[in-house]
């Protein structure tokens, strides 16, 4: 960072992460809150910054910020333009979209947008940053990133290619709680034979026609009301894996990829894991979200002139 102490954001809708680095890129501390963007009042985005690393700042000269995820949207701190397909992290670096602040220099990593071969765009914001954590020198390798918007990505030539995004997340939330599919289920703990019975199903396509069995599996108690929400996300996720590896695109060479890498929690990685299992995918890498963010973060941050020399 010649010079230059960094500190890391990580900031999404609902949650907030700070990463202090040391000279060499280790994470010597991280601090979270829950001030993601939409919890944020009156555009206090600098107070919430503050209220969580003020005196990082203030004990380290020369120090400069730089943020990821949804802090660059048009709901965040300022709208960070796209940087379109294909991008590297030299791409991104030399994209960042500069914050004045009265404390330190700031810059937010832009996101990335894709037009597919339908011409319907799609965006990512922060899963960029974890991606470039996640592949390090990795020419080529295909990347998920499940979640709330579940993103599948194309690398090569170290850069992010292609990718899309499924809804898998958000669609479990509404389905489970504001659909007549929830009303038979019961809040238990994962059902990991609900779920792999739910993925065999999904993975046969034709998602909607299959949703209602949902239901109609609890109403003749194939699948026991403790089941059922476990029955569904298996359902989702393997409908999801089966529209990502169809069609005429490079997509279908998931299915005899060398290494599969997933960024995630423990939890939701694993499911992804056993799930793509079942599709015959078995080479399958589970990488840490917060190290790839951190890591992103960092390798982004090193190949920036502007945060090389701050102005």
């Amino acid at each position: 960072m010649s010079g230059s102490a960094l500190i890391g954001i990580d900031w999404g809708s609902t949650n907030l992460r700070a990463y202090r680095f040391d000279g060499s890129g280790v994470v010597v501390a991280t601090r979270e809150s829950a001030q993601g963007i939409v919890n944020i009042r009156d555009r206090g985005f600098e107070a919430a910054l503050l209220a969580l690393c003020a005196d990082w700042i203030d004990s380290t000269p020369n120090t400069v910020i730089l943020m990821s995820g949804m802090i660059g949207s048009r709901q965040g701190w300022i709208e960070a333009p796209y940087a379109p397909c294909p991008a590297s992290s030299g791409d991104v670096a030399r994209q960042l979209t500069r914050i004045d602040t009265s404390v330190a220099p700031a810059w937010i990593v832009p996101g990335i947008s894709v037009v597919a071969e339908n011409g319907v765009y799609d965006v990512m914001r922060g899963e960029e940053t974890q991606i470039f954590g996640a592949i390090d020198s990795a020419a080529s390798a295909f990347v998920i990133a499940p979640g709330t918007h579940s993103k599948w990505i194309d690398i090569e030539n170290r850069g992010i290619r292609n990718f899309r995004t499924f809804m898998t997340g958000e669609l479990y939330s509404l389905l489970r709680s504001h659909s007549l599919l929830g009303r038979l289920m019961i809040d238990a703990p994962h059902d990991a034979d609900a779920f792999s019975r739910g993925v065999r199903i999904g993975l046969e396509g034709d998602l909607t026609g299959h949703l209602f069995g949902v239901r109609t599996e609890g109403l003749f108690a194939r699948i026991a009301p403790a089941a059922l929400a476990s029955y569904l996300s298996g359902l989702l996720i393997g409908a999801e894996i089966h529209s990502a590896t169809q069609g005429p695109s490079r997509w279908v060479e998931l299915q005899k990829a060398s290494t599969l890498r997933i960024i995630g929690t423990a939890a939701i990685s694993g499911s992804y894991r056993n799930a793509l299992a079942q599709a015959g995918m078995t080479n399958v890498e589970l990488v840490d979200a917060h190290h790839a963010t951190a890591r992103g973060l960092w390798n982004i941050a090193t190949q920036s002139t502007q945060l090389r020399e701050p102005k």
